[in-house]
């Protein structure tokens, strides 16, 4: 093929990438107060307050109350009669702004070259103008955790606000806790320690972990008496190690789940099942060990042709049964993020009460990834961070109205809306 030729096509590629970023506008900082009124607040903390009112100030919650909000003269009212205020959903383990399109390779960037790298950091890589964001919020989505993928440790999460002009816009916590894809083959011991598991020597997955823990906390010793060198990756385990981050851990058998919490507590660390197919089968020790559980795709077919069709559905309740901690995800690649409301509702057809569907992808989401004292509930001094609904946010009916991220209102707009108004349009003009 002739060079012209080649760097034409070469050029056309880059064009159609760039056209399918999305064209949305940033919102701009809140700069005066704002008093939603009239709505049914859904605080999430506490009762549901009908005719109730939320006073927005300097992006933060200034005060939850019902009747008629303070007047004040600088104050932008909004009325919100026969609608509902929700917090923002949270999503969790998401690739979200890491992959645009499986069919371009340059738009992946969940995939790191590597087995072991810790020092990964996913916010890094996030692209804050996706298509897939704006997408996402119209379901009323305006948090997530993203998560990398591709090694036995790809990296570390991070978790982002869906609206700002660039990475650093986005982030809200840019190290959010290691990811940790825990193997299958880890194998019974009667010596291994308190829950009677332990990792197989012949496992050299697992061994990997061990020797990267013990390197790290040799290093960090090291290098506090000034014998070392700064080690990225070294450096970017320190936190997990100490347990200001968890580790959020993909196990989804028994034998994953309940050898993946004895080495995690072996090692000191925080763990968080993430998948937990077999999770209430384990509910003694993760309810002894405090660990929780990313409930990942409710509407997902079972892992295997001898178990129940509705294997997945009833997951969510049969947690919340055994008492389990838990939230609900999607465990997509972030083009269906939007559907997270829609895997709570279907637990919700398959006997999870409808309160705690909600709470499993906002309060206790939040709650689990360490976003608790800023985010999933409605309460003075948290995030403005909120949806206005004409519904449940998990009946796929519902439509969200209007949004706000830290204050600022969020367009609604999307691709899908944009194509929605184009073929509302054409029929229109055919008279149809």
């Amino acid at each position: 093929m002739p060079a012209p030729l080649i760097a034409l096509l070469a050029s056309l590629c880059i064009v159609s990438l760039c056209s399918a970023q999305s064209r949305q506008i940033p919102a701009p900082k809140q700069t005066f107060p704002i008093a939603i009124h009239g709505a049914t607040v859904h605080t999430l903390a506490g009762e549901t307050i009908d005719n109730g009112y939320v006073i927005i100030m300097d992006g933060d919650i200034q005060l939850v109350g019902q009747g008629s909000p303070p007047i004040a003269d600088d104050v932008h009212f909004i009325d919100a009669k026969g609608k509902h205020l929700y917090p923002g959903l949270v999503s969790i383990g998401t690739q979200l702004g890491l992959l645009e399109t499986g069919a371009t390779d340059v738009t992946h960037d969940h995939n790191e070259l590597g087995d072991m790298t810790p020092e990964v950091k996913a916010v890094v890589a996030v692209n804050p103008d996706s298509d897939h964001l704006p997408v996402t919020r119209d379901t009323g989505i305006m948090t997530a955790v993203i998560f990398p993928s591709g090694g036995r440790v790809p990296g570390r999460s991070s978790a982002i606000r869906l609206d700002g002009w660039t990475n650093e816009d986005l982030t809200i916590l840019d190290d959010a806790g290691l990811v940790i894809d825990w193997p299958n083959n880890v194998r019974r011991s009667s010596r291994g320690g308190p829950f009677g598991y332990s990792e197989s020597a012949e496992d050299a997955s697992t061994d990997e972990l061990d020797d990267l823990i013990e390197q790290a906390r040799d290093w960090k010793q090291a290098y506090d008496a000034g014998e070392r060198d700064h080690d990225l990756a070294m450096s970017a385990m320190q936190k997990a190690l100490s347990g200001s981050v968890p580790v959020y851990i993909k196990a989804q058998t028994i034998q994953q789940i309940n050898s993946a919490v004895a080495w995690a507590k072996r090692h000191g660390l925080n763990p968080i099942i993430v998948g937990g197919a077999n999770a209430p089968e384990c509910a003694e020790l993760l309810i002894s060990e405090n660990v929780p559980v990313v409930c990942n795709g409710v509407m997902s077919l079972p892992s295997r042709r001898d178990l129940p069709f509705d294997q997945q559905y009833t997951l969510p309740k049969r947690l919340h049964d055994s008492g389990i901690t838990f939230c609900i995800a999607t465990g997509g690649n972030g083009a269906h993020e939007r559907r997270l409301p829609f895997h709570a509702g279907k637990a919700v057809a398959y006997g999870l009460p409808e309160d705690v569907a909600i709470e499993a992808i906002s309060k206790h989401a939040a709650s689990i990834c360490g976003l608790g004292d800023s985010h999933g509930t409605i309460e003075s001094g948290k995030s403005a961070t909120l949806i206005l609904t004409d519904g449940s946010p998990i009946d796929i009916r519902t439509k969200v109205y209007k949004a706000w991220i830290d204050g600022r209102e969020i367009s609604l707009e999307s691709r899908h809306t944009e194509l929605n108004d184009k073929y509302r349009e054409k029929y229109e003009q055919l008279g149809r």
